[in-house]
Parts: C-alpha cells; sequence; structure tokens
C-alpha cells in the first residue's frame, strides 16, 4: 500500500511507521509493541432511506390502489482516524486489511392493484 513509503528508513527520521519487515521471522506482528495501538472509534452512515407514497386520489385514475417510489444507499460515508482498513472487519484484535463495504444504491417502486 502507498502509505507505507512513509516508513523509518534511517536513524533521526520522523515517520508515521515503523521499518517495514519483509523477512516472515521477523513479521511486524512478532514484535510486542504498542505504537499500533489506536481507536477503532468511527461514524459510519451505514443505510438511508427515501421514500414517498403517491396520493391515492392520482393512483386510482390508472387502476393503481398503492404505489410507493423509493431509493435506498448503504455505506455512504464513514469517519474513522485511520482510512486504510475498515473499522468493522477487527478480527481477533487486529484489523484484517479487507475490502471495505461497496457503496450501494437502489431505487425502486412498490405497486399494489
Amino acid at each position: 500500500p502507498i502509505y507505507y513509503l512513509d516508513n523509518w528508513k534511517k536513524p533521526g527520521d520522523i515517520t508515521r511507521y515503523e521499518v517495514f519487515m519483509e523477512d516472515p521471522d521477523q513479521a511486524m506482528n512478532k514484535i510486542a509493541t504498542t505504537r499500533r495501538l489506536h481507536s477503532t472509534d468511527y461514524i459510519r452512515l451505514k443505510t438511508l432511506t427515501f421514500g414517498i407514497t403517491l396520493p391515492k386520489q392520482w393512483t386510482r385514475k390508472i387502476g393503481i390502489n398503492n404505489a410507493r417510489i423509493f431509493a435506498s444507499a448503504d455505506n455512504l460515508w464513514t469517519w474513522a482516524a485511520y482510512d486504510f482498513y475498515d473499522p468493522e472487519s477487527i478480527e481477533n484484535g487486529s484489523a484484517t486489511w479487507n475490502t471495505p463495504p461497496l457503496k450501494t444504491v437502489t431505487f425502486g417502486i412498490n405497486v399494489n392493484f
């Protein structure tokens, strides 16, 4: 990931991330440190739905008992201190770097005759 370009490389470097290690015997998850502990607080606009039921005087003229038009959206916005992973994908106390939930928008109409 691009954010690892801002990692420690030599003494005196002040960076956001420690040295990146590729050796499996020196993996970052085997180092005892609190450097990677951070808040997982977040705010998410998970679901937003708008709908309108059409007035009966409109729908009865065309032989419809009831009609409702709606739009629904999921995962529109998330605020978190770290945008590198989905805050809901924490597994066993570790970020799993999974793909965050996709933003979806749905439109529809419910009609009763």
